[in-house]
């Protein structure tokens, strides 16, 4: 796996061992127990990714310190929704960088794209504005989700949540994104973004 799959693999699942590990030890030896067992698998992931790839990406340190900070609010509290808050800040980080370089004219997705291929076509880049923008709401919207699962749902169905749904539902509307800038882009005429 090279760095840009593993940068997309963290994206769309950083944290995730932690959250399994938490999710289900909870069940059995209660909040404290999910805690640390949530706060030595984020240490493990750790280990794991600078082993395979000789360095540990910005979002798994990231990720994982979140974990650790809530984990220990949470034993500290005896309160396990301080560690389930983990994926909406994650979602609040990300709302900001798109939204943050959307204001600052400097769209995160357009700058990617632009150091990914630098032969890409300024229609696609114009495109691709848009879309930064629209994808830090997508990131707000599922931090509001994240934040009610963390306080109203079972531990299991906000691990799935953390764990299923917020790459499905990020893969899907980048998905969606694409096939109208495909669609757009080929259309005769076509204009906005």
């Amino acid at each position: 796996m090279n760095q840009r799959a593993a940068g997309i693999r963290n994206f769309l699942l950083g944290g995730l061992a932690p959250i399994v590990a938490f999710a289900v030890v909870e069940q059995i030896y209660g909040t404290i127990g999910g805690v640390i067992a949530g706060i030595v698998f984020g240490g493990g992931e750790i280990l794991w990714e600078y082993r395979r790839f000789g360095k540990v990406q910005g979002i798994t340190w990231l990720s994982n310190a979140l974990v650790l900070v809530l984990g220990l609010l949470s034993i500290w509290e005896n309160n396990g929704v301080f560690f389930k808050l983990q994926p909406a800040i994650f979602m609040v980080v990300f709302a900001g960088i798109f939204l943050g370089s959307s204001v600052l004219n400097r769209p995160f997705l357009v700058e990617t794209a632009k150091k990914q291929n630098p032969n890409i076509p300024p229609e696609i880049l114009t495109r691709f504005k848009g879309v930064n923008t629209r994808l830090g709401f997508v990131f707000i919207a599922l931090a509001g989700l994240c934040v009610y699962s963390a306080v109203y749902w079972s531990t299991a169905a906000w691990a799935t949540l953390k764990g299923v749904g917020l790459p499905v539902i990020t893969s899907a509307y980048m998905v969606i994104e694409i096939v109208i800038i495909r669609f757009r882009v080929r259309r005769p005429g076509a204009g906005g973004a």
